[in-house]
């Protein structure tokens, strides 16, 4: 079982491990594809969940938490709720168009997608000039990735339409212990590997 908390303690190392492998039920891991194409969802965080009010003063309270999954093979937000008490998903939710912040992998994804396109030679250019060195991958770079959504201002172009549906992000580049290298106008859709040149 591991090292367990109590009451409303944050979660630990080892209950963290049990509830995303409790969540990741045979048929998530088989069905869904994560940031890189592997066979599994993408895990996006696990958070504690509030009691139910009948359990407020109960002596011993259950602990659940929620995992988030994105699945890219459907493009879809995976919530399960699991009781770290007894061991069951209890609640199993799915919803399309919701996108939570991303993770470092999928901002690692995100590098790696811009420097195989074309509009990534400017990315590459910026860093040789900073460097004097090759941009060869994403770890050479910090980066920061935000959730991108088409709003009605700034559609932007038909590729980046699917945003909001798709799972699209925004980078905030900077040479590792050096300048930042402005990349904010291109916009990477993860879920269809593309890049779009936006404003």
């Amino acid at each position: 079982m591991g090292k367990r908390g109590v009451g409303r303690d944050g979660l630990t190392t080892d209950e963290l491990r049990r509830v995303e492998h409790l969540a990741l039920t045979p048929g998530l891991r088989s069905g869904s594809e994560d940031v890189e194409g592997d066979r599994g969802p993408e895990v996006l965080g696990t958070d504690l969940v509030e009691l139910k009010p009948s359990e407020v003063d109960d002596a011993a309270p259950p602990r659940r938490a929620e995992v988030s999954f994105y699945d890219y093979k459907d493009d879809q937000l995976v919530l399960k709720t699991v009781n770290l008490s007894t061991g069951e998903v209890e609640k199993t939710e799915t919803r399309e168009g919701e996108q939570p912040p991303p993770t470092r992998a999928e901002a690692v994804e995100a590098v790696e997608v811009l420097l195989a396109d074309p509009l990534g030679a400017g990315l590459k250019q910026d860093y040789k000039a900073a460097t004097g060195k090759a941009l060869t991958g994403p770890g050479q770079l910090t980066t920061t990735a935000m959730i991108y959504r088409v709003d009605g201002e700034n559609a932007g172009p038909d590729r980046v339409r699917a945003c909001g549906e798709h799972r699209c992000v925004r980078l905030f580049t900077k040479v590792t212990d050096g300048p930042w290298i402005d990349v904010r106008h291109l916009v990477i859709d993860l879920s269809a590997g593309t890049v779009s040149r936006i404003g």
